[in-house]
C-alpha cells in the first residue's frame, strides 16, 4: 500500500519550492490578478446576499500569494475584515478585527494578529494552502486550523458533496447560478494556479473541502 503521508509531504515540498522560486515581478502580477478576481467574486456575492458580509483573510508569508492587493480592495469597500489568530494548537481559529489603525501582537504560532477580542467565523474566509485539486481537497501546512474552524459548519453538507468543480474565467449567468448556491460561512482557497495538483488528492476524515477557490487565472466553485 502506498505511503499516503510521504506522498503528500513530497507534493507539499514541490509546490512550496515552486512558490519560493517565483520571481518577484510575477508574484506581484499574479497576486494583483487574483485580487481582481476576488473583488469581482465579492461584488457579486454582495449583490446576491443584498447585505454586507464579514470577510476573513490571512496575512501572507513571503512565499504565498500576496494578500495585500486584496486587503486594499476590501478596505476600499468598507467591509468588516478579520484576521486569524491561533489561540491553541488544537482548537479552531479565533478571528480578530482588522483596520488601518489596529495594533498587532503575536499569536501562539508567532504570527501577527490584531490585538483585541475574538470574533466568530466570518461569512467568507480566504484560506492559504500549499496544494489543491479538482474536487476541492485542500492541503495546508498540516496544522488543521482551518479544518477545525469549519468542521462544525460543514459536516452536514459533506454528505451532499458531489466532488465536482466548475471553473470560471468570466462573470456570467452560469457563474451567478453556482455562486448563489454557496452558503456562509464560505471556505475559499486563495492561491496560485500552479498549486493545483492534477491527480485527486487523498482526503482524511477531518479534512474539510473548499467551497470555492480563486487564483490569478480563474475561480473554482466546488459542489
Amino acid at each position: 500500500m502506498p505511503d499516503t503521508t510521504s506522498n503528500i509531504a513530497d507534493i507539499r515540498r514541490q509546490k512550496r519550492a515552486l512558490r519560493r522560486n517565483l520571481a518577484q515581478d510575477l508574484r506581484e502580477n499574479y497576486s494583483h490578478q487574483a485580487a481582481l478576481f476576488a473583488n469581482k467574486f465579492i461584488e457579486q456575492l454582495l449583490k446576491i446576499r443584498a447585505k454586507s458580509i464579514s470577510i476573513g483573510i490571512f496575512l501572507s508569508l513571503p512565499e504565498e500569494i500576496d494578500t495585500n492587493f486584496l486587503l486594499k480592495k476590501l478596505q476600499a469597500r468598507n467591509i468588516e475584515i478579520f484576521l486569524p489568530a491561533v489561540i491553541d494548537k488544537n482548537t479552531p481559529l479565533a478571528w480578530r478585527k482588522f483596520d488601518a489603525d489596529c495594533e498587532f501582537e503575536q499569536d501562539t504560532m508567532k504570527i501577527s494578529t490584531p490585538r483585541g477580542k475574538n470574533h466568530p467565523l466570518p461569512d467568507l474566509v480566504f484560506a492559504p494552502l500549499t496544494v489543491f485539486d479538482e474536487t476541492g481537497t485542500r492541503i495546508g501546512m498540516g496544522g488543521g486550523f482551518y479544518d477545525r474552524s469549519f468542521a462544525i459548519f460543514k459536516q452536514n453538507q459533506l454528505k451532499n458533496k458531489k466532488n465536482i468543480s466548475t471553473k470560471f474565467t468570466t462573470i456570467d449567468n452560469n457563474f451567478l447560478y453556482h455562486l448563489a448556491n454557496l452558503t456562509p460561512p464560505i471556505f475559499c482557497g486563495y492561491a496560485y494556479s500552479f498549486q493545483k495538483e492534477n491527480c485527486t488528492l487523498p482526503r482524511q476524515n477531518w479534512d474539510i473541502p473548499l467551497d470555492c477557490l480563486i487564483t490569478e487565472k480563474e475561480i473554482y466553485i466546488f459542489e
